[in-house]
């Protein structure tokens, strides 16, 4: 079951992929169980430029390293020394999956339907990160739909990122070879700001993700690059979505 959220909330987490200038970001993620109890906490660092992406996260620094550029990730273990490979084309197949846990629909072709209402403007505001922020909640009529119980993001527009940043970044992770796509990808670019905190609640696991730093960087090349001396493994995110393709 966790490896599955795992896999929803990578597409929630990326943040900025795909922008000409560079990014550092800091996130904080925090997931509890419906059972409560303090949840389990990590943070998250992120390394942007152009069409090259890194991600850091835990205690154990978990890697992810997205190239578009060479259509793949890179999927690295520090600590045992070892590294998968996710394509392009499955990594944007799993991204357009946790669409429909989102409220999206299957028109009668199979393909996806994204409503004009999908999200709604709540009117709530508060300070996240020292940055004034609107809450953007999944409309109701689309709530509990799928696996997703619930979905919301705290928007705002003085935090330093372009407000075209979200938009584009989705763009490139869920591409959209059939065109099905382009009226999500308005509804993100109506945002009219950045995502600074989002909540996910998903088969009773909930997490909330707290941007805590943006600011323009240059990161250095060797950081988009696969280390020398690991080993390839398979990669088990693909092993996992392809078993959920088959249930």
């Amino acid at each position: 079951m966790k490896k599955l959220v795992s896999i929803i909330l990578l597409f929630t987490a990326f943040n900025a992929f795909s922008q000409d200038n560079g990014y550092y970001i800091e996130e904080q993620m925090i997931m509890t169980s419906a059972q409560g109890g303090g949840g389990d906490s990590m943070q998250v660092k992120m390394w942007i430029q152009g069409d090259k992406f890194r991600r850091e996260q835990g205690d154990s620094l978990d890697v992810t390293i997205g190239r578009l550029d060479k259509g793949l990730f890179w999927i690295i273990d520090p600590a045992a020394k070892t590294y998968s490979v996710m394509d392009l084309e499955t990594m944007r197949q799993m991204a357009q999956f946790t669409m429909m846990m989102m409220g999206a629909q299957l028109n009668e072709d199979g393909e996806i339907s994204i409503p004009d209402d999908l999200y709604v403007r709540t009117g709530e505001h508060m300070t996240v990160s020292g940055w004034n922020a609107e809450k953007v909640g999944l409309n109701e009529k689309y709530s509990g739909t799928g696996m997703m119980d619930g979905f919301a993001m705290w928007v705002s527009s003085d935090c330093g990122a372009p407000p075209e940043l979200y938009a584009n970044m989705m763009r490139n992770v869920f591409g959209d070879p059939n065109g099905n796509l382009k009226k999500i990808f308005k509804l993100w670019e109506e945002l009219n700001g950045y995502p600074v905190m989002i909540e996910t609640s998903i088969m009773g696991i909930t997490n909330t993700t707290v941007t805590t730093r943006i600011e323009q960087s240059a990161p250095p090349d060797e950081y988009f690059q696969l280390p020398q001396g690991l080993t390839e493994v398979v990669n088990p995110m693909k092993e996992a979505f392809d078993r959920m393709k088959e249930d």
